[in-house]
């Protein structure tokens, strides 16, 4: 440590240890120096000496400066008349990061907030009454002091305070001045983040810094949250892109929380609605809609209802949007629930024959829902002995099979013995074919010894392959013995 004597007061300066090079190049480089207030009271002058310690860090031990600046250099918020009130009531509010008031003490009290953090060792603080010492508050967090960057958080500017705020150092220091909620402090990280908050909301650690803000502004200045939601929603293609990035899907969510009760939250639910689509079928932004349902009532999501209305076949044939229709199929209520459901009941043969679509289709039948459930297995009528050789059209049939239409089924699936034999043969219409002999058979059908008429006498064609399960069950209902044969048929 290198000691000079001059006039002022005793300062020390402290840079953090552990932090990453280039942020405390960019610090040094572009944030000016060291705000050090000088002693209002001449007297003092001759006697105080002033003292600067040598800046290190772990990964650039030979960083030096000598960063001393005048107060009268040192810029602050407020209009020139505020500056000048403040100057006269307290040396130290040429920087509010500096101030009682804003470290969460007072001009006229000995308070120390945790957030004294701008104390450093044998530092002595004036205002017009008294000066007192506070010794030794450092605010270390994770091992990182930062005792010292907050001198420099109200001078930093453009592309450096963004390289601050995207490094886990100053996003969690950031984060603990607008804790303060200080209207001061707060307005000035708001110019900084305003014309990159697009960038803030995509990053992991700005992210923080970015929701922390908002919730500083919803008490300190509404207006710089209305300006926020305002440059968020403006430009429909950069929210989109936004919000289709993990991070910044992840930054929506949670400001929606912070807005469920704030009339701003329209904007973002009419800018949901109008990209609805592109975001429904991508997996990370659909959550935000999904926030939207479980945080907001149905008022709020009104708009979103109705997109889903019209979207819904789109949707229902898209990997991730059927997903993420399931949401609104479980959630809507009223008037729209019956569009919305009705809709995808209205085609649901389209829909069952699609790798997609079927699983829509599934899921409206197992709501139970007995006028939506009695249209899908009336439409189907005439398909379901194709649907049985499909994948997920198998699916959909044992569906049907499990509602009060069971009879209809079958009757469709004995109108034709050869299709019957097929699909008891077949890879997925097999499953159906068994689906069918277990279910009738709980429920007492007429049909159930129709269908072991129509299949026992061709076991041996059942044997072996796909329909062995078959023929195991009608084997074991008709207490036939068929002697095994060595060789399966062809």
């Amino acid at each position: 440590m290198e000691k000079s004597t001059t006039t002022g007061v005793t300062a020390s300066m402290c840079t953090p240890t552990g932090t990453d090079p280039h942020m405390i190049e960019a610090l040094t480089q572009n944030l000016g120096n060291l705000c050090v207030v000088q002693d209002h009271h001449h007297h003092h002058q001759a006697s105080t000496p002033i003292t600067t310690t040598t800046a290190t860090t772990h990964s650039n031990p030979v960083l030096t400066e000598t960063l001393i600046q005048p107060v009268s250099d040192i810029g602050c918020w407020g209009s020139p008349q505020q500056q000048q009130q403040q100057q006269q009531t307290n040396p130290l509010s040429f920087n509010p990061l500096l101030s009682l008031e804003y470290l969460g003490g007072s001009s006229s009290t000995t308070s120390s907030s945790p957030f004294l953090a701008a104390a450093v060792p044998n530092y002595y603080y004036y205002n017009s009454n008294h000066h007192q010492k506070v010794d030794q508050l450092l605010l270390d967090t994770n091992g990182i002091n930062i005792s010292s960057i907050i001198y420099y958080v109200g001078r930093m500017e453009g592309q450096s305070f963004i390289r601050f705020a995207t490094s886990p150092e100053g996003s969690r220091l950031l984060q603990e001045i607008l804790k303060l909620k200080d209207a001061g402090g707060t307005a000035h990280i708001f110019r900084q983040v305003l014309p990159s908050m697009f960038h803030l909301m995509m990053d992991h650690c700005g992210a923080y810094v970015f929701l922390r803000l908002v919730e500083s502004c919803t008490t300190t200045n509404p207006t710089h949250l209305t300006l926020i939601i305002h440059d968020l929603t403006r430009d429909p293609h950069a929210f989109l892109s936004l919000i289709l990035t993990k991070n910044g899907a992840n930054s929506l969510k949670k400001l929606l929380k912070l807005l469920k009760n704030s009339p701003l939250v329209f904007n973002i639910i009419s800018l949901l609605a109008s990209q609805f689509y592109p975001i429904m079928t991508h997996r990370s932004a659909s959550y935000v809609i999904s926030e939207c349902i479980d945080q907001l009532d149905p008022h709020h999501n009104s708009l979103l209802h109705e997109a889903a209305i019209a979207h819904c076949l789109d949707l229902a044939i898209h990997k991730q949007g059927c997903l993420s229709l399931y949401k609104f199929m479980d959630n809507i209520q009223g008037l729209q629930r019956h569009r919305l459901l009705d809709t995808i009941a209205a085609n649901a043969v389209f829909l069952a024959q699609d790798p997609a679509g079927n699983y829509v289709v599934q899921k409206l039948l197992a709501l139970n829902n007995p006028a939506f459930t009695a249209k899908i297995c009336g439409l189907l009528r005439g398909h379901y002995a194709p649907l049985c050789f499909q994948r997920g059209g198998s699916h959909v049939v044992e569906k049907c099979l499990h509602t009060l239409h069971l009879n209809l089924v079958l009757q469709e699936l004995l109108a034709n013995t050869n299709q019957l034999l097929q699909i008891a043969k077949d890879r997925y219409g097999n499953y159906v074919v068994q689906k069918a002999l277990i279910i009738s058979r709980e429920a007492e059908s007429p049909l159930y010894h129709t269908l072991l008429a129509a299949l026992s006498p061709h076991l041996d064609l059942l044997r072996f392959g796909c329909a062995r399960n078959v023929h195991n069950l009608v084997h074991e209902a008709t207490k036939l013995h068929i002697p095994p044969q060595s060789t399966p048929l062809k």
